[in-house]
């Protein structure tokens, strides 16, 4: 296996667990922090980035390896990039944070469920159409490659 081999299938989960980290990471800030709902921010911390940003993440990236990467190319990538983004990102994390008890309980986001659902489907799209495009555009590409990832 040469090097773009292994970068073609280590990149998706390389940025997936990026994006899905920042999103969480942003998520505590605003609904921990500026919201003043979390009770125990290191708690906190450790479920949404943990569980939400690199569990999520690292599911979203062998998702992509597994159904996406050279399956299908361009704007069907693309796609099924953001939708599985949205799915997971978006639905399947926040719902089981809002359902879950530990979660919720060192989360508290039972005082604002339908805002924090709709806040994360909103930015699992917005990180699904930037993994999209650094994934399966030649700026994309060109960019991740500059990064150093």
């Amino acid at each position: 296996m040469t090097a773009s081999d292994r970068a073609m299938f280590t990149r998706p989960l390389v940025l997936s667990l990026l994006i899905a980290s920042t999103l969480e990471i942003m998520n505590l800030i605003v609904f921990g922090l500026i919201l003043g709902q979390a009770d125990n921010l290191a708690a906190s911390f450790l479920w949404s980035v943990g569980v939400g940003g690199i569990g999520m993440g690292a599911i979203l990236g062998v998702m992509l390896d597994f159904i996406v990467i050279g399956q299908l190319e361009d704007s069907a990538a693309k796609q099924a990039t953001l939708f599985l983004s949205t799915l997971l990102l978006g639905l399947v994390a926040k719902v089981a944070t809002i359902y879950l008890g530990a979660l919720n309980i060192h989360l508290g986001f039972s005082q604002t469920p339908v805002i924090y659902l709709l806040t994360g489907v909103a930015t699992a799209i917005a990180g699904g159409y930037t993994l999209s495009y650094l994934l399966f555009t030649e700026k994309g590409k060109q960019l991740v490659v500059r990064l150093g990832l």
